[in-house]
Parts: C-alpha cells; structure tokens; sequence
C-alpha cells in the first residue's frame, strides 16, 4: 500500500532569514517524517543586464551555477548538524 509522505516547501529569497527558514524546516521535517523541497526565484531582468541573447543566456547559466552553489554551501552545513538526509531537493528558477 502506498502511503503520502509529507513535503516540505521551504521559498528562499537567500536573505539572512535563510538560515533560520532552513533550520525551522528541518525540525517540521523530523517531526512529520516529511521531505523538504528549497525553492528559490530571480528574476532574469536581476541577473542580465542589457545583453545579446546568446550573452544573457551565457550570464543566467553561470548565475544559476553559482546560486546552486550557494545553495549548497547553506544546506549541508545544517543538515549535518541536524543530522539529516543532505539531499534536499532544490529548486532554483532564473
């Protein structure tokens, strides 16, 4: 039989609240058995300035490399502190 797990979406805009967001979620998480989803959003107009499109492109993949980074840098720390599952599924849109 299949059962629902809980999740957990946790919307980031990577200020200094991120930390405590994160930590508040892992400790929902524990106690509901549920998954966390960490969702973060930048706008395209905040990344690229006036650019060619292949140039935009090139400047939103490097932006979107280096946020998942941070990203990451931010999880795993807590995570291991807390003591869980590092892979939080991240989602990041530019």
């Amino acid at each position: 039989m299949k059962t629902n797990k809980y999740k957990i979406l946790v919307l980031s805009d990577m200020k200094s609240t991120a930390t405590r967001t994160i930590k508040s979620s892992i400790s929902l998480s524990k106690m509901i058995d549920g998954d966390i989803h960490f969702f973060h959003v930048k706008k395209p107009t905040e990344v690229v300035e006036k650019e060619s499109q292949l140039s935009a492109m090139r400047t939103i993949n490097k932006a979107h490399v280096s946020i998942s980074s941070d990203i990451q840098n931010l999880i795993e720390p807590i995570a291991k502190d807390y003591n869980t599952r590092s892979p939080i599924v991240i989602r990041l849109v530019t």
